[in-house]
């Protein structure tokens, strides 16, 4: 943790980590990557007075794009992420609907018995005001679509063809797992088409997570033994 933070020193504010970040190009409540990573850094460390920059960390997406742009290798995302998982752990942790909304294959599961009718439910216009009161999500943030199925199980019932010669393992992420298996299920029987098996014995989570607050941020942070930025982990099957 003490490496991530220290490699704020190498940053030489050139804000080619503020052009590549999505979030800061559409609000003016976001003061970018540079300003919230290595350079809030120094108002962390006490080196600068001033207020801390942390109150608008929520508005980070964790997408990790500051980290692979930069030409001097600083870790930006990482060193939001740290900062901002002391923001919350100063709050107490993670608030409900952090912990709901942050785990996908759960909120997958919870849904998949009764997807048709979880669809139906949660584009009522009422219910959206009412999520929005009680978990503070906007009634006009993209929802997920439940499925009925999950991608590994529609792997499972269509096995590679018998002449396959080649094999490529397919890691999907938790939205084809549990919200969109039509999106993995193509490219998958592509694979299948030109001889090649494709299976998919394990899984990643993705990192880049949905915004679901009344103004539009992010989760607060991630919770415990859950991956940030795009990065992925393993997590077990569905």
């Amino acid at each position: 943790m003490l490496h991530v933070e220290q490699t704020a020193d190498h940053c030489i504010k050139c804000n080619v980590c503020n052009t590549v970040c999505p979030v800061s190009a559409v609000t003016d409540l976001f003061p970018g990557p540079k300003y919230e990573g290595p350079q809030g850094q120094r108002f962390r460390a006490g080196i600068d007075t001033g207020e801390s920059p942390d109150a608008s960390l929520d508005y980070c997406s964790a997408c990790g794009l500051c980290t692979q742009a930069c030409p001097e290798g600083v870790l930006v995302a990482e060193i939001n992420q740290i900062a901002r998982s002391r923001l919350v752990a100063d709050r107490g942790g993670l608030n409900l609907r952090d912990r709901v909304i942050s785990r996908p294959s759960l909120m997958g599961g919870m849904a998949r018995p009764v997807a048709p009718i979880a669809n139906a439910v949660m584009a009522a216009l009422p219910v959206r005001v009412a999520v929005e009161k009680l978990l503070g999500v906007h009634r006009g943030a993209a929802m997920p679509k439940f499925s009925a199925m999950t991608f590994r199980s529609w792997a499972r019932s269509h096995r590679a063809p018998a002449d396959a010669t080649r094999t490529v393992a397919y890691f999907h992420g938790c939205a084809a797992q549990e919200f969109e298996p039509e999106v993995g299920a193509p490219l998958s029987g592509s694979w299948s088409a030109t001889g090649r098996g494709s299976p998919s014995r394990g899984r990643a989570a993705a990192g880049c997570r949905w915004s679901p607050t009344a103004t539009s941020t992010a989760a607060a942070a991630t919770p415990p033994g859950w991956s940030g930025g795009c990065a992925g982990r393993p997590t077990t099957p569905g």
